[in-house]
């Protein structure tokens, strides 16, 4: 019986959703993406949240400076890159008040990301 499961779908599981927190990788993805998209990372914070049975959460705060329209393809960018992360809020704000595609923007970014939790590995089972 062949198995639907190869291991390169295995190995694309855990980038998106390691067995571990981290952040160093996760860090290293987003300032890839904000060099590609001319950002600069203003702050940036990692919280360890509670896990949630067989997974735990990364909250990530982070806040960036750019043009409006390299911020919005920034934000494009997270959604496509392999680690799973959902954003939850995005504040947009402008010194001068004009949103226009080349005013540069300060962008606050809140946001989660996702991990195999400690209390779960032992009861994982590959399913090859």
């Amino acid at each position: 019986l062949n198995s639907i499961y190869t291991d390169e779908t295995i190995e694309l599981v855990k980038l998106a959703i390691p067995d571990n927190p981290d952040e160093p990788g996760l860090l290293k993805s987003l300032e890839k993406i904000a060099t590609t998209n001319r950002i600069i990372i203003k702050n940036l914070a990692f919280n360890q949240m509670e896990g949630k049975g067989s997974y735990a959460e990364l909250g990530i705060n982070l806040t960036i400076v750019g043009t409006y329209s390299d911020v919005v393809d920034y934000l494009a960018y997270l959604d496509n890159i392999l680690r799973e992360i959902v954003i939850h809020s995005v504040s947009i704000k402008s010194e001068n008040g004009i949103y226009s595609q080349s005013d540069i923007v300060e962008a606050s970014i809140s946001a989660t990301s996702f991990y195999i939790s400690n209390s779960s590995e032992q009861d994982y089972v590959d399913p090859r």
